[in-house]
């Protein structure tokens, strides 16, 4: 069973609230020395220190940790990572780094229909397209067969009659 500490601002001994969080690193510093002047001098006890901790917590998980993921399973930002892994604090679900990094590198192609396009698909070019540097126009209706998906601006690499080409989706219709 979790405890929660309800040691907050509000809870100090003088009555002095009002805290703002911090936003940079001038304003950590900033904020401690506020905390520091809403105790009384002699008063450094532990009510201080956990008031200090907390929002020194507060601040590195949100400055320093804005770019760990939600947890996959019950959707929370309150996500951690433990060594080879991202903890989910809320729920207790583990899941490892790389599979996070491995999800955003995968694309999805589409054609000029909204077809999503795979690998070795056949394609018709629906636009006269010229190539760069020759003279030579790939022509609207030409089949292209087995494509290949690439990253980058242009999404398609594929091999026709009149060479190898790099083609944006935008320019061609799942057959």
């Amino acid at each position: 069973m979790r405890r929660q500490c309800s040691n907050s601002v509000e809870d100090a001994p003088n009555g002095k609230s009002g805290l703002k969080s911090p936003s940079t690193k001038n304003s950590h510093k900033k904020l401690i020395i506020e905390i520091h002047s809403k105790f009384e001098p002699d008063q450094t006890s532990v009510q201080y220190w956990s008031v200090i901790l907390e929002h020194s917590i507060r601040f590195y998980l949100k400055e320093c940790m804005s770019n760990v993921p939600a947890c996959p399973v019950c959707g929370l930002e309150n996500t951690y990572p433990d060594g080879e892994n991202y903890m989910c604090a809320d729920c207790g679900h583990e899941w490892p780094m790389q599979a996070a990094v491995e999800e955003s590198d995968d694309r999805i192609v589409k054609d000029s229909n909204g077809n999503v396009l795979s690998d070795g698909d056949a394609v018709v070019l629906i636009k006269d397209l010229k190539v760069k540097g020759s003279s030579t126009t790939l022509k609207q209706g030409t089949k292209v067969k087995s494509i290949r998906l690439v990253g980058g601006d242009h999404e398609v690499d594929c091999k026709m009659d009149a060479g190898n080409f790099m083609l944006k989706a935008c320019y061609l219709k799942k057959v």
